[in-house]
Order: C-alpha cells, then sequence, then structure tokens
C-alpha cells in the first residue's frame, strides 16, 4: 500500500463542504480520483498546500489508496487527519517579515537608482560646462553630450540592475530562511501534539 504525507489548509476544522475534520479521522472517497473534480487533496510542500488554502489551519496528513500525483499537488482516495494547528499567528508573522524584507530591499534599489541618477546630473552639467566654454565647437560637443549621456543611461541601467539582483538574492535567502521558520514551528506545535497524545 502506497502512503504519502502531505499537507491540507482548512478554515478551521471544517472541510470545504462543511464536514468536521478533526486528528484521527481518516475520509474516504470512492475510486477512481481525479485531481481537481473527485478525491481527497493535498501537497507535498506545505508552500504549495498554502496556495489553495481557504484558511488557516493546517493539517499534517497522510494519503492512501488510490493516489494521483499531479503538478503541485496530489489527491488521493482515503486521508487521515494526523494533527492540526491554527497557523494564523504564525501566518501574521511571516508575512509582516516578508513585507518588511520587501520594503528594505525596494528602499536598497531606490537608493542605489538615486545614485546614479545624481551621478547622471553630474556628468551632465559638466558636459554643458564644457559646451558652454567652447560655444565654436558646438556640433562636437552637442555629440559628447550625447555620448555621455547614452553612457550615462547604460551606467544607471546596470547600477539599478545590478542592484534588483542583489535584492533579488538577498530577498531569496531571507524568504527561503522565514519560510524554514515558519515551517519548523508547525512542524514543531504538531510534535507537541502527538507527544501529549502518547501519554
Amino acid at each position: 500500500m502506497t502512503l504519502i504525507f502531505a499537507w491540507h489548509w482548512t478554515d478551521g476544522q471544517r472541510l470545504r463542504g462543511g464536514s468536521q475534520f478533526a486528528i484521527g479521522d481518516t475520509l474516504r472517497v470512492n475510486a477512481p480520483v481525479k485531481i481537481c473534480e473527485r478525491g481527497l487533496h493535498g501537497s507535498e510542500s506545505i508552500m504549495d498546500a498554502l496556495r489553495y488554502s481557504p484558511g488557516c489551519w493546517v493539517w499534517r496528513t497522510a494519503h492512501t489508496g488510490e493516489i494521483i500525483i499531479g503538478g503541485d499537488k496530489l489527491c488521493s482516495s482515503e486521508r487521515t487527519a494526523l494533527w492540526g494547528v491554527n497557523a494564523q499567528a504564525i501566518i501574521v508573522e511571516w508575512a509582516g517579515y516578508c513585507a518588511g524584507q520587501a520594503a528594505q530591499f525596494a528602499r536598497a534599489a531606490a537608493a542605489s537608482a538615486a545614485d546614479a541618477a545624481r551621478a547622471a546630473a553630474w556628468d551632465a552639467a559638466r558636459g554643458a560646462a564644457a559646451a558652454r566654454a567652447a560655444a565654436a565647437r558646438a556640433a562636437a560637443a552637442w555629440a559628447a553630450a550625447s555620448a555621455t549621456a547614452r553612457a550615462t543611461a547604460r551606467a544607471t541601467a546596470r547600477a539599478t540592475a545590478r542592484a534588483a539582483a542583489w535584492a533579488a538574492t538577498v530577498w531569496s535567502d531571507a524568504s527561503e530562511a522565514a519560510y524554514g521558520k515558519m515551517l519548523a514551528e508547525i512542524i514543531g506545535y504538531g510534535a507537541k501534539l502527538l507527544l501529549k497524545e502518547k501519554k
């Protein structure tokens, strides 16, 4: 018999159809199962499962019977609730952390772009002063200023791209760390529940 552990989110301790879902409950549907049409769903990744979440209760589930895996979710003919927890406080904290990180990265990218714009303005001002001083060579000065503007635009674009790449790298690392913390808290809570039941 195939057994797959997965995650399933609900709105409280009720399923979408309104039926009660509690620790130890095994739900069954008649085969054949079909993803998004008939069966008991879950995802092997807690973040994939969160994408389909109607609420903030997360359940660790065991899927057996007929199982179909498709993309980021699975569908089975049997699903047992191993443990569940209201993760609203954890999700709110995680969302706040992610929003704060995004704001920091946006400020850093904006500051980098502002520095590049200031440098471009100084370059343009120096180019303009040189053009006024050399009025007899206006055509040559105009060509030089155009070249400077193009070079400045390229430098600004490069600086902005570097800032965005840096932000994406840091965001990815910070996002993974926050995800790990959230997952550890949820799993830790589940482990405490299981230990209480065994006593």
